[in-house]
């Protein structure tokens, strides 16, 4: 950093311990809300404004701003907010008393003060203090997707083949309505095929989250279910259909009462979805070239039920009740070739042709009962949850593979297993949160169990002599039971121009897995310790910094401790590993906020134990795929994300991500890890009373982490929405990867593996939806309640 830098910085940050040496001056102070809902807006920028000077300040988490040091004269007011139109207040006179002004509501761009009739759609990504929200009911490109195409466009989230996720390079925890969701990457997988976009009100990015959350979540994404807040009895009506190879249809609707201290809601959305997926290996042993090609149709369809209630008893009590359903029926047809060549180049000499004919059912539920009672009006809070999910899961597929020769001829009888494999998880959760703000700060505690158990009945058999017999090397019945303890206690406080939080959290894991087909049994019980810090300083109303710190721990999924194989082909298999320990990470991260505008992030982390999946090479030429502790995995991320309003009718988001990750993977020598950069950019265009434009473009570099790399690939969506019916009806027009440019090769060449795999899906396909909506839009949105559970997020029946 260059001296003049220095100097600078360290005259900000004794400038505000140095004591003053004039007179006592006059201040002002007031507090910024939303003008219909009441609500306190954070960090809202407000100016000072006289005929000779012109101050700035922030409000802070409570919406209150205070200038101090003031002398007598004639002063006005100009606050701005993303999301809202200027206000200007005063002019007003400070003469021998300081002031205190009434609060100051600010009017949301959504609205019109005459008509309160929607005139402005919300900004497809909004930035607030501690997240980054995504407003996916805003957006034309949602129609007709799934929730995992919209993860995929979001900035800085990765979404790896096994299901796993990350934020800028930090391994995620999904939650559902602000509640854990507690899948394997496997499950949630599914559960993000299976959701259907219009189901989605938005997604939040929490990069930085405190230790109220779970030791498991180094990162988390936050997905928000759609529920109507208004009063009345309101609803909407949607219909919609398009496609790529092959169709996509969705339907569905949503129905909301409230009155006083009474809401009820509900929804539904259907999906039929039918896409295919193109993959291509390559294989490279000492003395044989194997090359296999798999092309399978999937057709899902796709139902999602939310319903739920809320109840405020009086100014102290709350209850509600929110349940959830995801149900998924999946079909699938497909073909595997798979040659053999003496050399790349050679003619194969061999060859096997495989046809996979499956269904699956696989469904989810969930109940969440909270109450929540308030002691005081200066925020102590106590909020009880409960919670309770199953996922049921029944998955049958028949494989038939022949073997041929070089003249398409059969050569021996055909290989033909099936399996059955019902897989079913229950978690059980009870967890207690207080907040009691003092003089001195606001501290926060809480605790929380969680019981998980899930039984996987994997069962295969072979035909044998037009016979079904059992196939003791694959069937396999596995039940895994765990018990997470959790306590923790928090403190945030702010200093003038410095916002502070620290806390613990402590966690106790006990571990047991049974496989009652070998008889094996495992325990495993461990505590660690979780500390977060995180530290803000507001060196002016353009300039913001910040540091933070945490520890967090990622445990192995149920699926990867299971020790028996998993067929995927008949020389591809996976193999669970029961002996994997849980990974533990520490991450450090350096921010900078300009005006709102410009989003800078370093984030630097070390993982211990890293849990990786990793290639081996089997007997028979057969190909395993494991997960195996390595000695540890660094990642350096920088994120830089610029959002702007460029004009009155161009609003623009721009992220890149530049990450440098490295494996070192015990004694094993791996090729060099190189960098990589991942880029989005969200642009719409607003034509009033003709239509919204919005392009979104993704461009993936090379990386190459060591144990793999990949290959670069981009994407360019969009679409299109008009109101129609004075206001009440909208019609959407998408289009998704519009040049096919979403397939990628991921290579890797160590432990005498040596594969290329292409990957190609129906990424590219059109979508046209219309949506109605009922009752009266004019009624005001009601106000959003927190609860002690996350203070920093609001409750889902509170819209």
């Amino acid at each position: 950093m260059k001296p003049i830098q220095l100097s600078v910085l360290f005259f900000c940050l004794c400038s505000t311990v140095r004591m003053p040496a004039q007179s006592l001056r006059l201040s002002v102070s007031g507090k910024i809300t939303d003008s219909l809902s009441n609500q306190n807006l954070p960090f809202a920028m407000v100016l000072l404004l006289t005929d000779t000077i012109r101050q700035a300040t922030q409000t802070d988490k409570e919406g209150n701003f205070t200038f101090e040091n003031l002398k007598p004269g004639n002063y006005s007011l100009q606050v701005k907010y993303l999301g809202y139109r200027d206000k200007t207040t005063g002019p007003f006179q400070l003469s021998t008393q300081s002031l205190a002004l009434p609060a100051i509501g600010m009017l949301s761009v959504s609205y019109d003060l005459n008509t309160h009739q929607v005139t402005a759609l919300k900004p497809l990504i909004e930035q607030t203090a501690d997240k980054m929200i995504i407003n996916v009911a805003e957006s034309p490109l949602a129609t007709g997707n799934t929730l995992e195409e919209l993860l995929r466009r979001s900035p800085g989230v990765r979404l790896d083949d096994d299901g796993s996720i990350t934020l800028n390079g930090k391994k995620v925890m999904v939650y559902i309505n602000d509640r854990p969701s507690y899948f394997t990457a496997a499950m949630l997988k599914n559960l993000l095929l299976s959701t259907a976009s219009n189901a989605v009100e938005k997604i939040e990015l929490i990069a930085n989250p405190s230790v109220k959350y779970d030791a498991a979540a180094s990162a988390i994404i936050n997905i928000r279910m759609k529920k109507t807040g208004k009063s009345g009895t309101n609803g909407s009506l949607s219909i919609g259909g398009g496609g790529g190879r092959y169709g996509r249809y969705t339907a569905g609707g949503d129905l909301n009462y409230r009155e006083d201290n009474l809401n009820i809601y509900g929804n539904y959305n259907y999906q039929r979805n039918e896409q295919f997926y193109d993959v291509h290996t390559d294989r490279i042993l000492e003395a044989e070239y194997i090359e296999e090609g798999n092309y399978e149709v999937r057709k899902k369809d796709i139902h999602n039920v939310n319903a739920g209630i809320s109840y405020t008893i009086d100014n102290k009590n709350t209850i509600g009740l929110d349940l959830k359903g995801n149900f998924l029926g999946r079909d699938r047809d497909g073909t595997d070739q798979t040659l053999f060549r003496p050399s790349q180049s050679a003619p194969f000499d061999s060859l096997l042709n495989m046809h996979t004919l499956g269904h699956a059912n696989i469904n989810n539920y969930s109940a969440n009962l909270f109450y929540q009672h308030n002691f005081d009006t200066t925020g102590t809070q106590l909020s009880i949850n409960g919670d309770y999910a199953y996922y049921d899961q029944r998955w049958k597929d028949n494989f038939n593979t022949a073997y041929l020769d070089t003249q398409m001829k059969v050569f021996q009888l055909p290989y033909v297993i099936r399996n059955s494999s019902p897989v079913s998880v229950a978690i059980r959760s009870v967890s207690a949160d207080f907040t009691r703000p003092t003089k001195i700060g606001t501290f926060e505690a809480g605790l929380k169990t969680v019981f998980v158990k899930t039984d996987s009945d994997i069962r295969w058999e072979v035909l044998n002599n037009d016979t079904w017999v059992n196939d003791a090397t694959k069937t396999n019945h596995f039940i895994y039971e765990e018990n997470v303890n959790a306590g923790y206690i928090n403190y945030h406080n702010q200093f003038k121009k410095w916002v502070f939080q620290a806390g613990l959290r402590v966690e106790n894991t006990h571990v047991k897995g049974n496989s009652i087909t070998s008889s094996q049994v495992f325990n495993k019980d461990y505590t660690g310790l979780y500390p977060g810090f995180s530290l803000q300083y507001k060196a002016s109303a353009a300039h913001r910094f910040g540091l933070s710190a945490r520890r967090s721990i990622d445990r192995p999924q149920y699926e990867y401790v299971n020790p028996f194989l998993f067929f995927r082909s008949k020389y591809y298999y996976f193999q669970g590993n029961p002996d994997l320990n849980p990974q533990n990470t520490t991450s450090v991260e350096l921010s900078h906020t300009w005006k709102q505008r410009l989003y800078t992030t370093l984030s630097i982390s070390r993982t211990n134990d890293a849990i990786s999946g990793v290639y081996v090479a089997g007997d028979n030429k057969v190909l395993i795929t494991t997960y195996q502790n390595v000695t540890h995995f660094d990642n350096y991320n920088l994120n830089i994300t610029y959002t702007a309003a460029l004009t009155k009718w161009w609003n623009t988001m721009n992220s890149a991500q530049f990450y440098y990750m490295h494996y070192d993977y015990n004694d094993i020598t791996l090729p060099k890890s190189k960098p990589g950069a991942y880029v989005i950019s969200n642009n719409t265009f607003s034509f009033p009373r003709l239509f919204t434009l919005e392009l979104n473009a993704i461009y993936a570099s090379r990386s190459n982490t060591g144990l793999g790399a990949l290959t670069s690939y981009w994407v360019l969506n969009t679409g299109v929405q008009r109101n129609v019916i004075k206001n009440k009806g909208t019609l959407k027009l998408s289009v998704n990867d519009i040049f096919r440019g979403q397939q990628f090769t991921l290579a890797s060449d160590y432990q005498q593996v040596n594969i290329r795999q292409h990957f190609l899906f129906d990424s590219r396909f059109a979508m046209l939806s219309f949506t109605y909506r009922l009752g009266n839009s004019k009624i005001k949105p009601r106000t959003e309640r927190q609860t002690g559970i996350e203070k920093e997020k609001k409750r889902i029946q509170s819209n």
